[in-house]
């Protein structure tokens, strides 16, 4: 199933339900006591585009409504990848502006998947962009992490695409281990997201849609819960490694010559 940014054909929510979540009721019902911080950082090893941060430093906010989606945060990457304090200044100026803009719940940008996708972005690009910002920015980046993966651990079985999910999953796990969850409780989160795996995927590997960009996706997905894990002395060996190792022999069979994937359509 193509995801389509529109909750009620995307995951189970119904409309009295999202009406009380934008209430500050629902907020506070969230809210860590104490007040939660980031104690541990999962390091990142995705690059980004210096072009598109370029693009992001000498455009107006229009950027923010390209295919790339703005609300999922890979844009922090290209920031990155450009360099500089004052890109590092334009991603700190973005984040707190999403935070203002969402206080409180929206369906769009609350969505599990990219909620998920948006609180593994924040985490690994953490140590670029944070840890030269005010106590006060800090904080608040703290608070939001905390709020929405709550929210996370709520809402990701509502998904319907059990990729989807594992996606969503893949933002818990490293909100939780940045937030200092204990291994058990890690251990617990990567016990729900292995039975997705075997369901979305062959025996061989490959992703059940036999799409590449799909495969692709959550095979990034599950390397980036795979060095959350190993972070926090999570061993992933015999539940983990095993499927990314397949999961990479297939990705290599669809490579053409000039190093592009194919786009194979069908099961």
């Amino acid at each position: 199933m193509t995801l389509k940014h529109r909750t009620g054909n995307v995951w189970r929510i119904g409309h009295f339900e999202q009406l009380f979540r934008r209430t500050s009721l629902f907020n506070w019902s969230l809210a860590s006591r104490p007040s939660p911080r980031i104690s541990h950082v999962v390091a990142d090893y995705w690059r980004g585009s210096a072009s598109l941060g370029s693009r992001i430093m000498t455009s107006s906010t229009n950027w923010r409504n390209d295919s790339r989606g703005f609300d999922k945060f890979e844009w922090l990457r290209d920031l990155r990848a450009f360099g500089g304090s004052q890109a590092r200044s334009r991603a700190r100026q973005f984040i707190d502006c999403w935070i203002e803009d969402n206080s409180n719940w929206r369906a769009p940008s609350w969505q599990p998947d990219i909620m998920g996708q948006r609180i593994a972005n924040l985490i690994f690009c953490y140590d670029w962009y944070a840890p030269s910002a005010p106590e006060e920015f800090q904080a608040k980046l703290a608070r939001t992490i905390a709020l929405q993966a709550r929210c996370l651990a709520l809402d990701w079985p509502r998904l319907y695409d059990q990729t989807a999910q594992l996606t969503a999953l893949k933002g818990l796990f490293v909100g939780q281990s940045a937030l200092g969850a204990t291994p058990k409780d890690l251990a617990a989160l990567l016990d729900l997201a292995l039975p997705l795996v075997d369901h979305v995927t062959f025996d061989d590997g490959g992703h059940k849609s036999r799409m590449p960009d799909i495969h692709l996706k959550l095979m990034r997905d599950l390397v980036e819960i795979r060095n959350a894990a190993s972070s926090s002395g999570i061993d992933t060996k015999l539940k983990l490694d095993k499927k990314i190792n397949r999961m990479a022999a297939v990705s290599r069979m669809w490579r053409h010559a000039d190093g592009q994937f194919a786009r194979l359509n069908g099961a």
